[in-house]
């Protein structure tokens, strides 16, 4: 899959788009001497064939590292504890859209596999979008801000991307808001899914909350929003801003996160009046009463709060 994308991109289209994420493949020398020698050689070919695709910030991503058994036989992206399986056309697919409308930045279609269960995520309802636009819906709408599920084009990455390093959580939302803003033009690949992610127990995104990555999670639109303000279209994204901060919010309160919890509370119940559709977002018609309450009182709201996980409506 990889030499067929390289000669794609390299050799018939001359445009040059760029693989965020790498992964050599891992092979098993528990044979023969000379099938080892064999393998060593296809390793040394792949090498020279591929390009040295990196990730945006090398030593900020370390790569989670699978049994040779789980390597195998993988096509796709590796993130740091979770593993994708890519269609085997999904290359093919992606950059064949991306010639047809010369476009920056392809967003696929992708599934998620939970532990526990399975599910396809809302996904954008139009072909086309402008940097704004974009933003905007992925703002407003429930989406996963990855990297992964993107192609985009090679220049997009001309100018530094930031990735500050205290993000352990949501460095995705702020680097992609920083690569939207820069791509003049995206489209969607909405007819196929191409892109099975599975989530495991040991994913940060399943981790039990901590210091560090509830940090991270009010870091990380203090980020987005000081990027938004120094663009020229700054006042069009206000709106957006407030919703990216009230999500990330929300995640520390379904998470029972203390610290900090009634200033949260107050900013999400002044945006739940300003913004009467943020309502729209699942779970937040029904922790409504919990965030008023813990907006006037710490009091009342911790006790609400002991309700809520008694009753199992919220499980830490």
């Amino acid at each position: 899959l990889a030499k067929y994308a390289t000669q794609c991109i390299c050799h018939r289209t001359g445009v040059q788009y760029r693989t965020i994420y790498r992964e050599m493949p891992r092979l098993d020398y528990r044979s023969n001497p000379e099938r080892d020698r064999n393998h060593r050689c296809r390793r040394r070919q792949y090498r020279r064939l591929v390009p040295n695709y990196r990730p945006i910030c090398p030593n900020r991503f370390p790569y989670r590292r699978h049994s040779q058994n789980e390597r195998r036989g993988r096509i796709g992206t590796k993130l740091r504890n979770s593993a994708g399986n890519g269609a085997p056309d999904a290359c093919e697919r992606l950059l064949r859209k991306a010639q047809a409308t010369s476009t920056d930045m392809v967003i696929m279609r992708f599934d998620i596999e939970y532990p526990q269960h399975k599910e396809e995520p809302r996904f954008w309802s139009q072909d086309e979008y402008d940097p704004v636009t974009a933003i905007h819906t992925m703002a407003h709408e429930e989406f996963r801000w990855s990297l992964w599920s993107r192609l985009m084009r090679k220049e997009l990455f001309d100018r530094p991307v930031d990735c500050p390093p205290q993000l352990i959580f949501g460095e995705d939302a702020y680097q992609i808001t920083q690569l939207t803003y820069r791509a003049q033009k995206i489209v969607t690949l909405r007819d196929k899914i191409l892109y099975h992610y599975t989530v495991r127990d040991s994913s940060v995104s399943q981790h039990a909350m901590t210091q560090q990555k509830a940090e991270s999670i009010e870091l990380y639109p203090q980020f987005i929003e000081r990027f938004l303000q120094q663009t020229p279209d700054n006042e069009m994204f206000r709106e957006d801003i407030v919703y990216i901060k009230f999500q990330a919010y929300l995640i520390l309160l379904l998470k029972n996160w203390e610290t900090g919890m009634k200033a949260r509370c107050r900013f999400m119940s002044r945006s739940l009046k300003q913004y009467p559709r943020l309502k729209e977002i699942s779970e937040v018609k029904r922790f409504t009463k919990l965030i008023h309450l813990y907006s006037f009182s710490s009091i009342l709201g911790k006790l609400y709060m002991k309700y809520y996980i008694r009753k199992g409506k919220i499980r830490i």
